[in-house]
């Protein structure tokens, strides 16, 4: 072998050995354990094995209910909610991960370029210099590689997160939203009964002055009149509380957001008798608190 012959062999040893790495296992893939499940239960008949399906998007499901105003307070929930804002951000963050482990295992190169520029009154001269330099790491042990298979991981578990804490904040909303219009009906109910009262105690009011009744029927009557409304106010204060839920669900302060009372439109979707299982597969998996964040109530069952 001649010195030409060998110097190109060395040249392409680097590559080879790279190509040979690249090929080499990094370790066992994690399976999970074994468990035998039988598909149904000797007890009972029809019992069917679980397959969890509650990735799959929800959708606008709130369109059923065929309210504007609903809809509307709904959508707002996945743009202005703080909640939902933080595990979006995670997620972001978990993606950026998975793409710089993604990076790790392909070469990288830098680069810079200066110009000089000298002379004196008679002549001026430029000069040009530039320098590149590419580092790669090996995976010789696989560490990068499994890496970016626990990023990858990473993101698509906070993926899951963000749609589930999601829809757990829109339904908690929906919740609020159909009790503060069940209140808005009560209120027009008490400031009907109100009126119809307030009437009353006029009537019975001049019949005192006239001594066609007595004081107990005229004091009778504007116990009632009073309890009517100290009840209305206690409706407006539960509403208020509500109306408050609502602003913080959406990510805006209370004293900032008003929705005014309004007859209750929404139209019921008929319930079955009886739900396919596939609705307990599509129900989200339960969400742990997160360090520092607002306790969320669990998906209604």
């Amino acid at each position: 072998m001649t010195m030409k012959d060998t110097h190109r062999a060395l040249k392409l040893l680097p590559l080879a050995l790279a190509l040979t790495l690249a090929g080499c296992s990094v370790g066992p893939d994690y399976h999970r354990p074994a468990t035998e499940v039988p598909l149904q239960y000797k007890e009972a008949k029809g019992w069917t094995r679980a397959t969890p399906l509650d990735q799959l998007s929800k959708g606008e499901w709130w369109a059923v209910y065929r309210d504007p105003v609903l809809s509307d307070l709904l959508r707002q929930v996945q743009i202005s909610n703080q909640n939902v804002a933080q595990y979006e951000a995670l997620y972001r963050q978990a993606l950026a991960l998975a793409r710089q482990s993604r990076a790790g295992l392909y070469p990288s190169v830098t680069g810079t370029a200066s110009s000089t520029r000298s002379g004196n009154s008679s002549a001026t001269s430029t000069s040009h210099s530039a320098t590149a330099s590419a580092s790669w790491e090996l995976d010789l042990w696989g560490k990068l590689r499994r890496t970016l298979e626990e990023n990858r991981a990473s993101a698509q578990a906070s993926e899951a997160e963000l749609a589930n804490i999601t829809l757990s904040a829109q339904s908690t909303l929906a919740q609020d939203y159909f009790q503060l219009r069940v209140l808005d009906q009560q209120l027009a109910l008490y400031q009907q009964s109100i009126t119809a009262y307030e009437r009353y105690v006029r009537i019975i009011g001049n019949k005192y002055q006239a001594g066609s009744e007595g004081r107990d029927t005229l004091a009778q009557a504007q116990t009632t009149l009073e309890s009517a409304r100290a009840s209305a106010l206690g409706v407006q204060w539960q509403r208020a509380q509500l109306e408050h839920a609502i602003a913080v669900l959406m990510g805006k302060p209370p004293s900032a957001f008003s929705l005014p009372a309004a007859p209750l439109i929404a139209t019921l979707p008929p319930i079955p008798q009886a739900l396919p299982s596939q609705l307990l597969q599509r129900r989200p998996a339960p969400i742990l608190p997160m360090p520092n964040a607002a306790w969320w109530p669990p998906t209604p069952r």
